[in-house]
């Protein structure tokens, strides 16, 4: 065995990266394991690329297996702690952002990486943390894994690093409902980004590209700032960016953020198209096409719950979030079930609908998801019948989206209250807030909020 694959060595010279999984398997046979090792190492980079994750997860398993016989310490940590970083990224990219596998495999490198002191390996094992912590909506720690990025990017210098970390702390504020402070590291990724020099990245940092996802990212945030005409132009920035591309992972991914962003303008046959478009694109095995799959089916269930299809659309909206669950993605869990409570309503069963918030607005204490925070609270007010109880929710709403900077939700929050003003005989502060809200508008006047507000007023 050793003497083939020394020969192989030879023969193959610098082209030997291609063949380095057989390498590995000869020289692990041999019981060279440090060569064996060695090509293990280069053989889960190669299946990375290659976008071979599950052949990747393997070959990292085997290479761990062979880096246990190494003898110096040190060399077996750096062997480990590398092998670990690929196990990670094709496990997560197999199996789940929430896998509790991909967890255990974070905390053991990490646990190595302590052994080996600072390196540049550690980044990727941060990032994966934090992708599991984002699916498992756990934004503290993930906050707390996107500063860590920014802050390890910035020590090491290196330039898609830094792009990487913007689309982190982006990602994390926005499901955390800081609107605000996406804009920022959005626009920053968004600024460094070169197609030519960074599109590589999507393989080994999540499966989307990385100019894409901001840009995604940016669109819905704009919306929620008040700014819906920036919004639908960024989202379509990224939905061209993803077909110049011809990367489809990074298409299925902008297409429904740009169906997200059209139900919050309410144009449900734009939310068809999208989701169309994208489950076309999604027919994979792969977790995180059954994921996106379920994610498209949710906002198309909306979709035809508004258009007169309700029972459909709400059979279509409970299967996605229970797959959603068994995939163990709990992110934007609050969301989906915002577009059911609607759906229910529109079915004429305000009862559910309400019982369907009170379970969004429990996750939303428990994980303090921001997104849709504050349309929780003002969804309860327009279905609940004590004229007290609808005003306490309305002024709720309001409250959490002046915090938040959310111009768009306050706006619908300021409508409510203002309409729940108007059929009491009152012209009260809502009003005059309305008027404040619509005023500071500088674009959008053809949307449906805008129109609606300028009708009220």
């Amino acid at each position: 065995m050793q003497r083939v694959a020394d020969s192989l060595v030879v023969h193959y010279g610098e082209r030997r990266r291609a063949i380095a999984a057989e390498l590995a398997l000869l020289f692990n046979a041999a019981r060279d394991f440090e060569r064996a090792t060695e090509h293990y190492e280069v053989a889960v980079e190669e299946a990375i690329q290659m976008y071979a994750m599950k052949e990747a997860m393997m070959l990292a398993r085997q290479g761990l297996e062979a880096a246990a016989h190494l003898r110096a310490p040190s060399n077996r940590a750096q062997r480990q702690l590398r092998l670990l970083t690929g196990l990670g990224k094709s496990l997560m990219a197999t199996e789940s952002w929430g896998a509790a596998e991909a967890e255990e495999i974070h905390r053991q490198a990490l646990e190595v990486y302590r052994e080996v002191g600072q390196t540049p390996q550690l980044f990727p094992i941060v990032w994966g943390h934090w992708q599991y912590c984002l699916g498992r909506a756990n934004y503290g720690s993930a906050r707390d894994c996107a500063r860590r990025l920014s802050a390890l990017a910035s020590e090491l210098g290196e330039e898609q690093l830094v792009l990487l970390a913007h689309q982190a702390v982006a990602q994390t504020n926005w499901l955390s409902g800081d609107f605000a402070s996406v804009v920022g590291p959005a626009e920053s990724a968004i600024a460094l980004y070169v197609p030519d020099r960074h599109h590589i990245l999507a393989a080994a940092y999540g499966g989307h590209d990385p100019g894409v996802a901001s840009r995604s990212c940016l669109a819905l945030n704009l919306w929620i700032l008040g700014k819906p005409e920036q919004a639908v132009r960024t989202s379509e920035d990224a939905i061209a960016l993803a077909q110049r591309l011809e990367h489809r992972y990074s298409l299925v991914f902008a297409l429904l953020f740009d169906a997200m962003l059209q139900t919050q303008c309410r144009e449900p046959e734009r939310v068809l198209h999208q989701t169309e478009a994208a489950i076309a694109l999604a027919k994979d095995e792969r977790w995180w096409a059954v994921v996106l799959q379920s994610w498209a089916a949710a906002l198309r269930g909306w979709a035809l719950a508004q258009q007169g299809r309700p029972d459909h659309g709400i059979a279509l909206l409970r299967d996605a979030i229970d797959e959603c669950r068994r995939a163990r993605f709990e992110s934007l869990q609050p969301y989906f079930l915002a577009l059911l409570a609607e759906s229910y309503v529109a079915a004429g069963d305000a009862a559910a609908g309400l019982r369907t918030l009170d379970e969004a607005l429990a996750i939303t204490e428990r994980t303090r998801e921001g997104y849709v925070e504050a349309e929780l609270h003002r969804l309860q007010g327009e279905w609940l019948e004590d004229s007290a109880m609808k005003e306490a929710r309305f002024l709720r709403a309001g409250d959490i989206a002046r915090r938040q900077g959310a111009t768009a939700y306050e706006l619908r929050a300021a409508m409510s209250m203002s309409r729940l003003d108007a059929a009491h005989g009152r012209r009260g502060q809502a009003r005059q807030r309305l008027t404040e809200i619509y005023r500071s508008f500088r674009e959008g006047f053809d949307t449906r909020d805008v129109r609606d507000a300028r009708s009220l007023l």
